[in-house]
């Protein structure tokens, strides 16, 4: 990489940071009296649901931000791994069952997961890669569609799949989903309020991880996404 294009990268890290860091303090303040009057006790209903509605997007905007944040770290190479060894099959199942009480579409959900998987990751981030693109499957699936769920052990790597029927993925927008800032449908994208922040952090995060990430779709179709992590054996093999 050139060292015009190093600079480049990081005077766009240092630019997202800073002005991530600037918004959340008027955010606060935003939320913390938003939340005050909500609970005056004389306060009209009309203007409860009104106040409702300024915290829902202050949240919605917190976690924008929160994902700018994160990428400006990721790009900045300052995101540390805190591996440890833990169950992902009951973590992932306890965090389906957690998603699919939120769910608002009516979806349906298959789910299968293989016993007891264990993984040496970084449990936060793993989380934040599978919420990630569950709420992908989720916002790009009609009402009433499908997504299936599933986790499987192949001895010196774990693969996890999640598939739906939804608006699916161009050939071509497959070769760049996970670029950053990169949107597959902008008028989709927009009203699912989506930025091309997700898919980018997906991907960091599993290469971090050392696991691969990709996807299989066809417009109109569905899209199936899919990463994988080698097992604590695999990683215990290429470390002796």
């Amino acid at each position: 990489m050139s060292l015009i294009l190093t600079i480049i990268i990081q005077m766009k890290s240092d630019f997202i940071s800073m002005i991530s860091h600037e918004f959340r303090t008027p955010l606060t303040v935003i939320q913390g009296y938003a939340g005050l009057l909500k609970e005056e006790p004389n306060m009209p209903e009309k203007n409860k649901s009104k106040l409702k509605l300024i915290i829902e997007e202050s949240k919605h905007l917190r976690e924008i931000i929160d994902k700018l944040l994160e990428v400006s770290r990721i790009e900045a190479g300052d995101m540390a791994l805190h591996k440890s060894k833990y169950n992902l099959s009951n973590n992932l199942r306890k965090l389906f069952e957690s998603w699919a009480r939120l769910c608002e579409k009516n979806h349906k959900y298959s789910i299968e997961i293989g016993s007891d998987i264990e993984i040496l990751a970084d449990q936060t981030l793993i989380r934040t890669v599978i919420t990630n693109l569950l709420s992908n499957a989720h916002k790009y699936t009609q009402e009433g569609g499908t997504i299936d769920i599933e986790l499987t052990d192949h001895n010196d790597h774990i693969q996890f799949k999640i598939k739906d029927n939804g608006i699916g993925i161009s050939k071509e927008d497959q070769t760049q989903i996970f670029n950053l800032f990169y949107l597959a449908d902008k008028g989709f994208a927009r009203e699912a309020d989506r930025m091309g922040l997700g898919l980018f952090t997906t991907k960091k995060i599993i290469e971090m991880h050392n696991g691969k990430v990709w996807c299989e779709s066809e417009k109109g179709k569905g899209s199936t996404f899919c990463f994988t992590l080698p097992t604590e054996r695999a990683i215990a093999f290429f470390e002796s």
